[in-house]
């Protein structure tokens, strides 16, 4: 089957519902009017052609060999080497900082919250001079040392 005997047979419409082809690429392409066309796309759409329609179209890849040898140049793409840029290297003063912060903070809540929780057993004179203090009463032999050694010594 020659390209004539396609046109005879199919509609342009019904080749590139078939083929996937643009109905305007086939248009160029089966006028001859190779400049619309790169010559890779030109030169796929005749193998598709071929393929899907059992055709001999060597004519129109002749002609279109013949039109891209007369008219373009090699239109290799030319890539030149990567450029490597250094990689920059974070800065480590956010992470010192927040693990100082962390560090800080840890430190902060043992010493505040932990250390009141844990230790009050081992300061019982803490409740009493917060209690005496509160009270508004004037210091008295109660917060001496002694009293309150020898209370603690009396519960145990």
């Amino acid at each position: 089957m020659h390209l004539s005997e396609i046109l005879e047979k199919y509609a342009i419409e019904d080749i590139s519902k078939k083929t996937n082809i643009s109905d305007y690429s086939l248009e160029k392409l089966f006028a001859g009017e190779f400049c619309y066309l790169k010559k890779v796309q030109c030169m796929g759409f005749i193998s598709i052609v071929e393929r899907e329609y059992k055709a001999d179209l060597s004519s129109l890849k002749d002609s279109a060999n013949q039109f891209y040898a007369q008219n373009y140049e090699d239109c290799s793409v030319t890539m030149g080497m990567p450029i490597d840029e250094p990689v920059k290297e974070r800065s480590k003063v956010p992470m010192v900082l927040l693990v100082l912060l962390l560090l800080g903070g840890a430190s902060w809540y043992f010493i505040t919250k932990f250390d009141k929780e844990k230790f009050k057993d081992m300061l019982p004179f803490n409740e009493q001079v917060s209690a005496i203090f509160s009270s508004g009463d004037e210091i008295s032999d109660e917060l001496s040392i002694e009293s309150i050694t020898t209370d603690k010594n009396a519960t145990k």
